[in-house]
């Protein structure tokens, strides 16, 4: 399909829109305006879009020019932007109003009288923590698309010449596909935390913890990239190791008795997809649970 809608706006230059804006503007798009909140992030998304664009730290009715206007600020400005948007006219009818949350609906925002502007939300299933690594990655990451059919054409069109793959998601079943999106992507973040502090309690240096902890990290996702979870599970789990376990859940209780409620909880969860028998189960979650053989 030939590209029509090919010039857009750039409203918040953060990582992913300052990316995803480098990739579009190097596939043919026109990059008509950019508006940052301050000078100092507009000079660094320059060094990227070049000086042949437009930076702005005012919105202004130029925008009205593009053909749809990306929305890159973080989720919880989209909203109040949006009504600030159509309550000073500077966006119009047959526009189409792109933002990047993985977690709200592409009507976010609407108003009576906005029926005409398409409205659609795009969101890669990646994790951005620059701007360089943004634009090397987000041609492979899954994208989700959420907005009415023409907006979400456009989002196929943009996606296409990026050559990424994408999925179809309903505005009702956001919440739920973005919290799959944080629970494997921050909190693996998060317990990879606690992991290298119990090796610094042991005394080892954090850059030393984390080149330990990195290959073993390495092998788990690879193991993923081939098996579903019930087969790349490894460890005292699928080993049925109860002694293992009981000896974990003693050290952390006296390391950081939250910690031991995060591995209980972790060690449930895992009890419900890991192929185990019948009684290796019920054993297991006693001991996770932390009752006694008697059942107290």
């Amino acid at each position: 399909m030939e590209l029509v809608l090919k010039s857009f706006t750039l409203i918040g230059p953060g990582r992913v829109g300052t990316g995803l804006a480098y990739l579009l503007q190097h596939r043919g798009y026109r990059i008509d305006m950019v508006i940052g909140h301050s000078s100092k992030s507009l000079e660094q998304t320059r060094l990227f879009l070049g000086k042949d664009v437009v930076y702005s730290t005012e919105l202004n009715k130029g925008m009205r020019e593009s053909d749809f206007v990306l929305l890159g600020v973080r989720d919880d400005q989209i909203e109040d932007l949006v009504k600030n948007l159509w309550a000073q006219k500077l966006i119009r009818d047959e526009q189409i109003l792109i933002h990047l949350s993985g977690v709200h609906s592409s009507k976010i925002g609407h108003r009576e009288g906005m029926e005409r502007i398409g409205r659609l939300a795009l969101h890669p299933l990646q994790t951005i923590s620059d701007i360089k690594s943004g634009i090397g990655s987000l041609s492979d990451a899954i994208w989700s698309l959420e907005g009415d059919e023409k907006a979400v054409s456009l989002g196929e069109e943009i996606l296409i010449s990026l050559a990424a793959k994408w999925i179809r998601i309903s505005e009702e079943d956001k919440p739920l596909y973005h919290a799959a999106a944080c629970i494997v992507s921050n909190y693996l973040v998060t317990i990879t935390h606690i992991g290298l502090e119990l090796l610094k309690g042991l005394g080892l240096a954090p850059e030393v913890a984390q080149k330990a902890l990195y290959p073993l990290l390495n092998g788990t996702i690879n193991n993923l990239r081939e098996k579903n979870p019930e087969t790349a599970l490894t460890g005292p789990i699928a080993r049925c190791d109860y002694q293992t376990i009981e000896k974990h859940l003693q050290a952390l209780e006296v390391f950081n008795p939250q910690w031991r409620e995060i591995y209980q909880v972790l060690g449930r969860v895992t009890l419900e997809f890991a192929p185990l028998s019948d009684e290796a189960r019920d054993e297991l979650a006693r001991i996770l649970t932390g009752r006694d053989k008697n059942g107290e």
